[in-house]
């Protein structure tokens, strides 16, 4: 069996409330939660062979964490992982990005502005890394660090849900999702299996 292990990075300072662009770290709440979950991993014998992530610097010091507090081998870094791409709206306030994209509704548009990455693109970048992995480490543990949407649109697909769900799922900063593929590759379940983000 496999098991991919979803992680959404620590908590980040946003006071402002912007669209967090590239260059954001992660706050020493953050920081601790992604301690924590090393914790928990440990806690439950869980042991990784591989970690990929996103490039971005909040998901890369969430996966340099990992590294350290669970002697993991090197983080891989992949584009496909990255955050959802909105262009212009990065750094800008999400009320903003709302009143454009109408994003925040119920459910939410099918369509977005043309420079905003549409939610099957970003999940079909998602699921092709996550199939890559699942291939290259068939029978092995792998932990997948990524961002809330990119995240969120990938479970959905998997679970063959529609994206109207995307609002609903309980994805917080610090907390982890499971996939698992049986030894054939196909695809089985998955579960929400940690989350230190204290509701964040």
């Amino acid at each position: 069996m496999t098991q991919l292990y979803l992680l959404r990075h620590g908590h980040v300072e946003n006071p402002q409330q912007v669209f967090c662009s590239e260059g954001f770290p992660l706050s020493d709440q953050g920081a601790q939660e992604i301690v924590r979950l090393a914790h928990d991993f440990q806690t439950a014998d869980i042991s990784i062979n591989a970690i990929i992530s996103s490039p971005y610097l909040r998901t890369r010091e969430t996966a340099e964490i990992m590294v350290q507090a669970m002697n993991l081998p090197e983080v891989v870094f992949d584009d496909r992982l990255k955050e959802w791409q909105v262009g212009s709206w990065f750094d800008r306030p999400f009320t903003e990005f709302y009143a454009a994209t109408k994003y925040d509704q119920e459910p939410p548009p099918s369509v977005l502005p043309s420079e905003v990455e549409s939610l099957h693109v970003m999940a079909d970048r998602m699921v092709s890394a996550i199939l890559e992995y699942e291939k290259q480490f068939r029978g092995k543990s792998i932990l997948i660090v990524s961002h809330r949407e990119p995240l969120v649109t990938a479970l959905l697909s998997f679970q063959q849900k529609s994206f109207d769900e995307v609002h609903h799922v309980s994805f917080s900063m610090g907390s982890v999702w499971k996939l698992e593929f049986d030894e054939k590759g196909t695809f089985i379940k998955t579960e929400k299996v940690f989350d230190e983000s204290g509701g964040t």
